[in-house]
C-alpha cells in the first residue's frame, strides 16, 4: 500500500476517539435514581455520539503484537490497550472513570475488497460493554460496519451500514439501529428499542 494512503496513528489512536463523549453521557447514566429505560437510551446515545470521527480515507497503522496504549482522555478517564492478535486485527480495551463507569470489549478488524477493489468493507466485530459498577447496570453494544467507496476512479466516501445492536438483558431492553444508503440521502437512519424477553 503507498505510503500516501496512511495517516500518522495506529488503529488504537484511532478508534479510541469512539469514546469522546463518554461524561456527556455516561455521568448522567450512572445515576442510581434515573430511569432505567433513560440509562439505555443514554448508553445508546453515548456509542452512537462518537461514530463520525474515527472514520475517514486514510488507513491507520496496524499496531505490533502485544503493543499497548496507555493514557487519559481529556475528561479524566483511564484507558489502556493492547494489541493481542494481528491477524485477524483483534485488541482488548478497558477504559475507567473513578467509579462511575467502565467501559470494555475488544476490536476484532477485518477488512474485505468488494466490487474488484473499487470498495472495501470494515466489520467491527467485538462487544462494547458499558458497566456502571455501583448500581450493578450493564449494557452491551455492537457497531456497525464501514464500507468505503469510489477508491479508484471517482471521490472518495465512506457511510456506515448494517446495523449497531444494544442489549440491556437485566432489564429487558433491546435496541436495533439500522443504517441504510440510498440515492437522496447518504445515511438513512432507522432505529427502535423494545421490551425483550431474554431467555
Amino acid at each position: 500500500i503507498p505510503i500516501k494512503s496512511f495517516e500518522p496513528l495506529t488503529v488504537h489512536e484511532k478508534y479510541i476517539n469512539l469514546f469522546a463523549f463518554a461524561n456527556r453521557f455516561l455521568i448522567p447514566a450512572s445515576d442510581p435514581n434515573i430511569d432505567k429505560y433513560e440509562r439505555f437510551k443514554l448508553c445508546i446515545s453515548f456509542a452512537f455520539s462518537g461514530l463520525y470521527i474515527p472514520i475517514g480515507h486514510l488507513k491507520p497503522f496496524n499496531p505490533f503484537l502485544g503493543e499497548t496504549y496507555q493514557g487519559e482522555l481529556p475528561n479524566g478517564a483511564k484507558l489502556y490497550i493492547e494489541q493481542v492478535t494481528h491477524s485477524p486485527l483483534v485488541a482488548r480495551y478497558y477504559i475507567i472513570y473513578k467509579k462511575v463507569y467502565e467501559i470494555s470489549g475488544y476490536w476484532n478488524l477485518s477488512v474485505k475488497s468488494l466490487k474488484l477493489g473499487t470498495q472495501i468493507a470494515v466489520c467491527q466485530r467485538g462487544p462494547l460493554d458499558i458497566k456502571f459498577p455501583q448500581i450493578n447496570e450493564c449494557i452491551i453494544g455492537h457497531y456497525p460496519e464501514i464500507r468505503m467507496i469510489n477508491l479508484i476512479y471517482e471521490d472518495r466516501a465512506n457511510y456506515y451500514c448494517g446495523n449497531m445492536v444494544f442489549l440491556d438483558i437485566k432489564n429487558n431492553f433491546k435496541a436495533v439501529i439500522k443504517f441504510y444508503q440510498n440515492e437522496k440521502i447518504f445515511h438513512e437512519i432507522v432505529g427502535s428499542v423494545l421490551k425483550y424477553k431474554y431467555a
